[in-house]
């Protein structure tokens, strides 16, 4: 009895010590982004260009490490909690950021290095597609059985994609659409993180009358 006792509060310690970390993470990702894309102004300057073109170039690697990291950790942070386990969301998850460091460690500076500039346009893109697909594959999984959720959170995901190119086209290649795609990924994270609380309070009721 001492035992179970003891395994119940380490694991509440654990869990306490997730959810901070994820909290943690989720206010980072999109003030870290803010902080770096308006070291110039957003409307002129994307973050590659206020990263290769000005004195900022270890900050901008600095904040391609630490968001891509914290993506991860939040993301897998949800699978966790809903008990997801595929392993090609996972890969893509991962991959993602993989493709986030390179673009950032790649120089982009087009009129000097011209490949170079290129390579870190289609790892940008690259984290883009890896990360929303990654995505995609967890709410088809949460939305199991209730076209409602899957419609709702499909639609909001399509939102912060097309938001992002739409933003692209209307500011052109500018930090706009940078700013977008980061603070709204990170709002969709958040709500994703609500729906799973919703998903577990229901779980917990079920659980308490099939018990009783």
């Amino acid at each position: 009895m001492k035992k179970d006792r003891e395994i119940n509060i380490r694991r509440k310690r654990e869990n306490n010590y997730a959810n901070f970390l994820a909290g943690f993470a989720i206010i980072v990702i999109p003030l870290f982004t803010i902080f770096l894309g308006t070291k110039r102004p957003p409307t002129k300057y994307t973050l590659s260009m206020i990263g290769n073109r000005f004195d900022y170039r270890f900050e901008y690697i600095i904040w391609g490490i630490v968001t891509g990291g914290l993506l991860v950790y939040y993301i897998l942070y949800l699978f966790k909690r809903a008990n997801y386990s595929n392993n090609k969301a996972k890969r893509f998850l991962i991959w993602s950021d993989v493709f986030l460091v390179l673009t950032v460690i790649i120089p982009a500076l087009e009129e000097i290095m011209p490949v170079f500039a290129f390579m870190h346009r289609f790892f940008a893109a690259a984290f883009g597609v890896s990360l929303v697909l990654s995505l995609y594959f967890f709410i088809l999984y949460l939305s199991k059985g209730n076209n409602i959720v899957k419609r709702r959170y499909l639609m909001m995901l399509f939102m912060v994609v097309a938001g992002s190119v739409f933003s692209l086209f209307v500011f052109g290649n500018t930090g706009i659409f940078e700013l977008f795609f980061f603070i709204s990924i990170s709002l969709y994270l958040i709500i994703l993180s609500t729906l799973l609380k919703k998903l577990e309070d229901r779980k917990y009721k079920k659980d308490e009358t099939d018990n009783g």
